[in-house]
């Protein structure tokens, strides 16, 4: 998910993955209907000219669910991104949503304590790349970072190393 102020996303990416395989992608812009600041375009490169044109999370949020279908979900630094969920889909539909959520970064930080030390690392997701993937993957990632779909793909390569 990428944020675009503190209640709205401004951009759904994710992968479903069967045994250890992408097998469908879901990627959209979201209009937030308000104005995104030049710090989350600097972040994401997402412009409000990007999204202007783009649905509302009132349409977008259905189809995610649709694609979710009642699978987990797998997100670095999940909490953030669970938390822009849980919001949106408790105004859209005036209920709680609830999901089983794994998260790798929580899951490299347990593993580089168990191999090193206590003094886990930041653990950002560029960071795991370049740690478990290597420097080719690694720019492959830095060329798209922060954008949904390229995070989410990314964040499958990972959780596989993980796991």
């Amino acid at each position: 998910f990428n944020a675009g102020l503190s209640d709205q996303m401004i951009e759904i990416g994710a992968v479903k993955i069967t045994d250890g395989v992408i097998t469908d992608r879901f990627s959209t812009f979201i209009n937030p209907q308000k104005p995104i600041s030049a710090k989350i375009t600097e972040l994401t490169g997402i412009t409000n000219e990007m999204v202007e044109d783009k649905p509302p999370i009132e349409e977008v949020l259905p189809k995610f669910i649709d694609f979710v279908e009642g699978l987990p979900l797998v997100a670095h630094n999940v909490d953030f991104d669970y938390g822009f969920l849980c919001e949106n889909y408790n105004r859209v539909y005036n209920k709680e949503f609830r999901r089983k959520r794994s998260c790798t970064m929580k899951m490299y930080r347990k593993w580089y304590k168990e191999q090193y030390d206590e003094n886990a690392p930041c653990a950002k997701l560029g960071d795991l790349v370049l740690e478990l993937l290597g420097n080719e993957e690694y720019l492959s990632y830095r060329s798209n970072s922060h954008r949904g779909l390229n995070d989410a793909e990314f964040t499958q390569k990972v959780y596989e190393k993980l796991i």
